[in-house]
């Protein structure tokens, strides 16, 4: 198993390989590829991935609670 997994809706480290700064490089090279490339970059995490939240925190980035709801026919 790769120490990180790149997909097109995250990044995730394995859990062997935390702790080692290597999830953080890669988090602080893609908001700094997408400014550089499209003007603006908002990585997504969800709010229960404590770690993942405190990363971009330390990252400069800021967290926003997110919210989504199901629409359907009455």
């Amino acid at each position: 198993m790769p120490a990180i997994l790149c997909t097109r809706s995250g990044v995730a480290t394995a859990g062997p390989a935390r702790g080692r700064g290597t999830g953080t490089a890669v988090r602080a090279f893609v908001p700094d590829a997408l400014v550089a490339g499209h003007g603006l970059a908002a990585p997504m995490v969800d709010g229960c991935d404590t770690a993942a939240v405190r990363l971009c925190r330390d990252l400069g980035l800021s967290w926003r609670p997110l919210a989504a709801a199901r629409v359907t026919d009455s």
